[in-house]
């Protein structure tokens, strides 16, 4: 028996007591977002009390995508937006998420055209979606690393009925009582052939009692990667090259250093005017971390060219197809009303001036 805990915005990471819950609790799975628009509120503090606890935790976000195209955008938010630290990435589908969908018989497909996107940046993925949908809208048909369902039965915050269907994980509860919160929880178990390790790696740190032998240290040409090189630090590279906009191509993650991997080495390289050899030693893991550190930061030079003008309601075009996509909105290429108060909404969450018109610094702050 395993206790797997899912937090949100709606339990306050602060009336939480890390002390006891790091005591009890196996794994934890935070949510990251809503849709692509609105973020959990809660999630960074979670994540940040569950690192200092050492609870090792998964990351999820609740679809809200409108079709197969702006499921991907989802996931691709996800992925820039999950602490590193996740041991999975999960996607959760609910009533909500069929209503958002225009064309209500794509579900599945979207569903799983979203889990390949986090499966191609090298994350394992993770299905959950609501009991009474799973055969009914063709869900079962999703291909995913594992499948989480929930199942209440009287909801009384112990065990009842299980799920009509094999899954990994049950969603046992969303009444949970534990001595660490005063409140409601959801609660969930394992519930196949899969074990803690799995999902979170070491379930709990165990006291080493046997000395261990230290490796030999590894030769000086191991810390070079390059074309032919395989394994799980070639997999760390492309990961890396994802999350700072770099194509490594449709193959994503997948620990082959290949020409796409390469090519996206070399464009590195040239952006940041090192030497162009496609080879990643020192100098380009340095230029490579600059990537990161200026991607992740709203001000810095975006990753998609700014056109060189506003664009505000009455534009056209594929660069508003491209906003509408960054904000997770019906994309017709059409700067409308909706995309207006989209902008201004994003504008608000991100402290930008509230104009409703796509500038040199939104267009940062979205790309």
């Amino acid at each position: 028996m395993a206790l797997i805990v899912d937090l949100s915005k709606y339990q306050d990471s602060d009336q939480i007591d890390w002390g006891k819950a790091k005591q009890l609790i196996d794994g934890l799975i935070l949510r990251v977002q809503y849709g692509s628009l609105t973020l959990d509120k809660e999630y960074a503090k979670h994540v940040a009390n569950a690192k200092k606890a050492g609870i090792p935790f998964m990351s999820y976000a609740y679809g809200h995508f409108v079709s197969i195209e702006d499921a991907k955008t989802e996931a691709r938010d996800l992925i820039k937006r999950a602490d590193k630290a996740s041991a999975a990435l999960i996607l959760d589908v609910e009533s909500l998420t069929l209503d958002s969908l225009r064309n209500k018989s794509e579900l599945a497909a979207a569903s799983q055209a979203y889990i390949d996107v986090l499966k191609a940046a090298g994350y394992k993925a993770g299905f959950y979606c609501s009991h009474n949908m799973y055969k009914a809208h063709h869900l079962d048909k999703v291909k995913a690393d594992f499948l989480w369902l929930p199942r209440y039965g009287v909801n009384n915050g112990n065990k009842s009925t299980k799920p009509d269907w094999p899954c990994d994980l049950w969603q046992y509860t969303s009444k949970g009582n534990q001595p660490f919160y005063n409140g409601s929880l959801d609660l969930s178990d394992l519930n196949g052939n899969k074990g803690l390790d799995y999902f979170f790696g070491a379930s709990k740190p165990k006291q080493e009692t046997k000395p261990v032998n230290k490796p030999k240290p590894a030769a000086k040409v191991s810390a070079l990667l390059k074309k032919g090189s395989k394994g799980s630090a070639v997999k760390s590279l492309q990961q890396d090259l994802i999350h700072a906009g770099y194509s490594v191509g449709k193959s994503g993650a997948d620990g082959d250093f290949g020409p796409a991997t390469e090519a996206a080495v070399r464009k590195l390289q040239q952006d940041y005017r090192i030497g162009v050899d496609g080879v990643v030693g020192p100098q380009t893991k340095s230029a490579l971390s600059k990537a990161l550190a200026k991607k992740s930061k709203p001000s810095g030079k975006s990753v998609v060219s700014y056109p060189g003008h506003v664009l505000k309601r009455g534009n056209r075009g594929k660069d508003v197809q491209r906003i509408q996509r960054a904000l997770g909105i019906t994309v017709d290429g059409i700067f409308g009303k909706q995309t207006e108060a989209a902008v201004k909404a994003y504008q608000k969450r991100h402290g930008l001036s509230i104009d409703g018109i796509v500038g040199k610094q939104t267009w940062n702050t979205l790309f």
